[in-house]
């Protein structure tokens, strides 16, 4: 018997010989899907309760942050930030000094040391040993 694919559908539909198979595996997979579709919505549902706990918890501790502690206050609207950047900009220009003041001192030593060695006729290494620098003390 030569099938097309109308008579084959019908068969499916009118349950011929394929129909019952397909009928356990399309249940197997209906009830699969909506077990994981369960799942899924409990940890939808889990997330959301924890989203909202965190909302009440920041909205908690913004508020408390902003009551009495003037020296915190900015935190919560933002401006805060701006105190936090001229702090680290201060603090890096202070760096920035002192390692300067540190290299100019650094040469001069060096300079001094250079100028021992060239009276007494030796090398820099010879009079950094004798003064006990090691050559990373540089």
């Amino acid at each position: 018997m030569i099938m097309n694919d109308k008579d084959s559908s019908e068969e499916k539909k009118s349950g011929g010989e394929m129909g019952p198979e397909i009928d356990v595996a399309r249940s197997r997979k209906e009830i699969f899907v909506e077990a994981r579709d369960s799942k899924l919505e409990d940890k939808i549902e889990k997330l959301e309760h924890d989203l909202i706990q965190l909302k009440e918890e920041h909205l908690m501790l913004s508020n408390e942050l902003s009551r009495g502690k003037g020296h915190v206050k900015g935190i919560t609207d933002g401006s805060f930030n701006k105190y936090l950047q001229k702090d680290y900009d201060n603090e890096m220009k202070r760096h920035i000094r002192q390692l300067k003041k540190y290299n100019e001192l650094k040469d001069l030593g060096m300079g001094i040391i250079q100028l021992i060695a060239d009276q007494k006729q030796s090398t820099l290494r010879g009079i950094m040993d004798e003064m006990g620098i090691e050559p990373d003390d540089k």
